[in-house]
């Protein structure tokens, strides 16, 4: 696991995004808050990591919150994969970043996976 982006949270410091590769599939884990001042550092890293992948599985289970500007970099990300012939799927939102999505009328343009299992299978690599 790799990772890629901290920020102070609560006075300690603690990952935003990790990722780890398995084969063709990149996980991004994201933690906490992503606030408008990481987004470009935090998404430019998210892209590099995906090089040479098939897929991105963006782990939203411990996002509590996104801002506008992150959703920006998620929906950048997505174009970008989409360009390379890649896909991405959202995996895990609670209901809270789930909302933002919707408020944002932009819920519908992601695939969304309910766990990291079946998300894995979509992409052929799950048992």
């Amino acid at each position: 696991m790799h990772l890629l982006c901290v920020a102070s949270r609560g006075g300690f410091i603690e990952p935003l995004v990790s990722t780890e590769r398995r084969g063709n599939v990149v996980i991004a884990r994201l933690v906490g808050r992503v606030e408008a001042e990481y987004v470009d550092e935090c998404c430019s890293k998210v892209s590099k990591a995906t090089e040479g992948a098939k897929y991105l599985l963006m782990d939203l289970a411990n996002l509590d919150f996104i801002s506008s500007n992150g959703l920006r970099g998620i929906l950048k990300i997505q174009l970008e994969l989409k360009e390379k012939g890649s896909e991405m799927i959202l995996v895990r939102p609670n209901s809270n970043v789930r909302q933002i999505f919707d408020a944002a009328s932009i819920g519908e343009k992601f695939m969304i996976s309910s766990s990291l299992e079946s998300a894995l299978k979509l992409c052929g690599e799950g048992k």
